[in-house]
């Protein structure tokens, strides 16, 4: 397979199937456009223009990668059902499976702006945001070599390479390099390159001493294919220790919750005020509505009181510019911590053997509950459990007190 001269400072990497990647440092400049056309090629609606005077094989090619450029711009545009979408395919596949039983392989070299078979530009487009050969060129693919046998699965696969990197449906996506090399296709050889730069550049001693120097060898393993996996083997028994255990059953058990919650919550609330993040409350107080619901319980009262306190250190703190409005929806979220249907929910949970209220429990009255009277009275009407009712009776007697005429009422 031809290979494309590399530029300065490039390392080959032209193992079938593995393409090179980039390794820190690699500095990669995008080639400048060339001049307009000289040689009469006409301009396609994608870009691609018609290269005339080519022979009957080289037509073919050229018509093929037009096909291939034109349906991987559209490839994630519409549904996987599309007829139309499905048709260009079918015709793409039946180009590839006529063209490589007649010539064997198509070795291509990718230049910054064409695709040149047998040393003629078979494909050509100079429009940067819409050129299948720049898109390849610049990430550093050198040279594609297209082998018989060729089919469906691997053509759907670079179609959806290419078109991710066409469109930018992901902003974060692997380059085609990593992409082409991931897909470990069977029937598509890659020779590419990494840390090129432009023999127009002019660079310091520095840079070229470092380009000069040799590329640190990758362990082997690293972001390798997964290794062929023993023979499966029957499965035995194997003693536990019982400290090994008791860690087991802590991971499985649910009595750390209610701490991993308030860490999540006091984690957010530094997000909260981070100029750079400017995150609003609006965004997370979901977050604190299902765990405050959560916590509703007797046996996660010290929990649910550091939400209140959490609650109330954002209803009071000043806002900063990008949330203005934090301070009423943290009041209102504090609010719904204690009302009557937060009531209800803790008396309803007091332990059978408890008869006096806990020191949370008034803490979260005394602080969040806008009428604990009227909360505990209404909450005591529907109560049964003789434990709660207890504890129920007590906190009347707290919040009764000088208020006969109220609790003659109710």
């Amino acid at each position: 397979m031809p290979e494309d001269k590399a530029p300065r400072g490039s390392l080959h990497a032209g193992l079938p199937g593995q393409p090179s990647r980039a390794g820190p440092g690699a500095k990669h400049h995008e080639p400048a456009s060339p001049p307009p056309p000289a040689d009469g090629s006409e301009p396609h609606e994608g870009g691609e223009q018609h290269r005339p005077g080519l022979s009957a094989r080289h037509q073919r090619v050229a018509g093929l990668l037009m096909q291939l450029a034109t349906t991987a711009r559209s490839f994630l545009l519409y549904d996987a059902h599309n007829e139309a979408i499905n048709r260009f395919i079918t015709a793409l596949l039946d180009g590839f499976v006529s063209t490589l039983k007649e010539e064997g392989r198509i070795a291509l070299a990718v230049q910054p702006f064409e695709l040149h078979f047998e040393k003629e530009a078979v494909y050509l487009n100079r429009d940067r945001e819409r050129s299948l050969a720049f898109r390849l060129y610049r990430d550093g693919v050198r040279a594609l070599t297209f082998s018989n046998g060729f089919d469906w699965e691997e053509l759907a696969k670079l179609l959806e390479i290419f078109s991710i990197r066409y469109t930018g449906v992901h902003q974060h996506e692997d380059d085609v390099v990593t992409l082409l090399w991931k897909a470990n296709f069977k029937h598509l050889d890659v020779v590419a390159v990494e840390g090129f730069v432009p023999e127009d550049t002019e660079e310091s001693e520095d840079t070229e001493q470092a380009l000069a120097t040799p590329a640190a060898v990758l362990p082997e393993n690293i972001d390798l294919p997964r290794p062929a996996l023993p023979p499966p083997s029957e499965l035995s028994w194997v003693t536990v220790s019982p400290l090994a255990q008791e860690g087991l059953s802590d991971e499985a058990s649910a009595g750390a919750l209610p701490d991993d919650c308030l860490l999540l919550l006091r984690r957010l609330r530094r997000l909260l005020d981070d100029p750079v993040e400017r995150m609003p409350f609006s965004e997370v107080s979901h977050v604190f509505s299902e765990i405050r619901d959560f916590l509703l319980s007797d046996e996660n009262l010290a929990s649910l009181t550091a939400l209140i306190r959490l609650l109330r250190e954002l209803a009071s703190a000043a806002p900063p510019e990008w949330d203005p409005g934090r301070a009423g929806e943290a009041t209102e979220l504090l609010r719904s911590s204690a009302d009557e249907r937060a009531v209800r929910r803790l008396l309803h949970s007091v332990p059978a053997e408890e008869r006096e209220p806990r020191p949370q429990l008034v803490e979260i009255l005394d602080q969040g509950c806008a009428n604990p009277l009227a909360a505990v009275a209404d909450a005591l009407a529907a109560e049964q459990g003789p434990a709660a009712r207890a504890v129920a009776r007590q906190l009347l007697v707290r919040y009764g007190a000088g208020r006969a005429d109220v609790l003659r009422q109710r």
